[in-house]
């Protein structure tokens, strides 16, 4: 078994776990919580917020794929390096430059794929920002209960589900929700990184392939 490979492989892990961290720290908790906070304190509807947080997350994404790419450069450091000691020890006989281009190539594609991939996720693949299980699945739940409060339940059904999207609800109003809406929005942090994580071991798999390959071939030496 190749021990530097397997090594390779470990660094990627720690690597994207790393990416996984830096996405949620400033897509969720310095982009999606502030912007949900702002938006009880002011009369917008759900789709003034939907439209808040795909833009402010776009207006956001060059500089976390800035912060991304540092974060693989790191790796593609260490990958010289480490491809460079199974060299100079003879347990290598590829070619070290044509493979750390390949994984190069391969991590600009990965990351250019997450992002749109990531992106989307939040934008829920139809332009309304986590409609049905991110913070405004969790805002409509809690919209659904003021407007049954206010209106009665009898009216639940047919207004609610038709109209709650497009209705300014006035910050005392929002009030009413924003203890549960906040608290659920915390709590969801462990579900946005393992989605992030998904689709980053899903777009970096040829990375891994070309790992996984190198130690593959070494168990057949």
């Amino acid at each position: 078994m190749d021990f530097q490979a397997n090594q390779l492989r470990a660094k990627l892990d720690e690597t994207v776990l790393k990416a996984v961290s830096e996405v949620r720290k400033e897509i969720y908790d310095n982009t999606i919580i502030p912007v949900v906070l702002n938006w009880f304190e002011n009369d917008s509807s759900l789709n003034d917020l939907n439209a808040k947080i795909i833009s402010e997350v776009n207006g956001r994404w060059n500089f976390i794929n800035s912060k991304l790419n540092v974060i693989f450069s790191e790796f593609l450091a260490y990958s010289g390096e480490t491809f460079k000691v199974s060299n100079k020890t003879g347990t290598a006989d590829f070619d070290t430059k044509k493979i750390l281009t390949s994984i190069s190539e391969n991590i600009t594609l990965a990351l250019g794929a997450a992002g749109t991939s990531i992106i989307a996720m939040i934008a829920g693949g139809s332009g309304t920002a986590l409609i049905a299980t991110g913070p405004i699945g969790l805002i409509i739940g809690a919209a659904i209960g003021i407007y049954a409060f206010i209106k009665g339940k009898e009216k639940l059904n047919d207004e609610v589900k038709k109209f709650i999207v497009d209705k300014n609800l006035p910050p005392l109003v929002k009030k009413l929700g924003k203890n549960k809406v906040m608290t659920e929005l915390y709590a969801s942090t462990n579900a946005f990184d393992n989605e992030v994580y998904k689709i980053l071991t899903e777009t970096l798999r040829p990375v891994y392939s070309i790992i996984d390959k190198k130690i593959l071939d070494s168990n057949g030496d």
